[in-house]
């Protein structure tokens, strides 16, 4: 339940949004950016590639369509099957570390300015610059704001009283984001 709608302060060059997050935002959030992050495709296909390169110096060797049938199903069970244990090793460990004590769940305020993103809790204060987030994803669920591959600002959904709201929250940030990363350095 949000706590303060998503609104323009009275500049208008500011929003912000006060709301809880909750273990399970943070849940939904690492699964979003875990099937988002291209270094864990990489990573299974190298492995898949070593795979095949040690098959094809093999005496048994079988370049038969069955035999290429048979790689391709067991690189995509086995990318699959490492998908899944990396995801049963990340998951316990970010909720077992989430808590309210460390300001990741619980009250956040969330404001957009023009030269950054601010974020406050119970016990934090951080002000990021454009330039240091990596990437903005929005998903069905909440806003991320990624500071780096372990690292992200999450604003969910169940805050803003309103679709549009959420809409307006997250296009504003993306183009915040968008033209501070398009600004020559100086």
């Amino acid at each position: 339940m949000a706590w303060m709608s998503a609104l323009y302060n009275r500049t208008g060059e500011t929003m912000k949004i006060q709301t809880e997050v909750r273990r399970i935002d943070v849940l939904r959030a690492i699964v979003a950016v875990h099937i988002g992050t291209r270094q864990n495709y990489i990573a299974f296909l190298m492995i898949a590639a070593v795979i095949l390169w040690l098959n094809l110096y093999n005496d048994d060797f079988d370049n038969s369509f069955s035999w290429w049938f048979s790689y391709s199903i067991l690189s995509l069970g086995f990318t699959l099957i490492g998908f899944l244990f990396s995801m049963l090793i990340t998951i316990p460990f970010v909720l077992f570390s989430s808590s309210y004590y460390r300001g990741v769940v619980g009250w956040h305020e969330y404001e957009i300015c023009k030269d950054g993103f601010l974020e406050k809790t119970n016990i934090n204060q951080d002000k990021i610059m454009w330039k240091g987030i990596n990437d903005i994803r929005i998903t069905r669920s909440s806003i991320l704001m990624i500071k780096n591959k372990y690292f992200f600002y999450l604003i969910p959904k169940h805050g803003f009283s309103s679709e549009r709201e959420f809409e307006e929250f997250a296009d504003t940030a993306r183009t915040s984001w968008t033209a501070a990363r398009h600004q020559p350095a100086v």
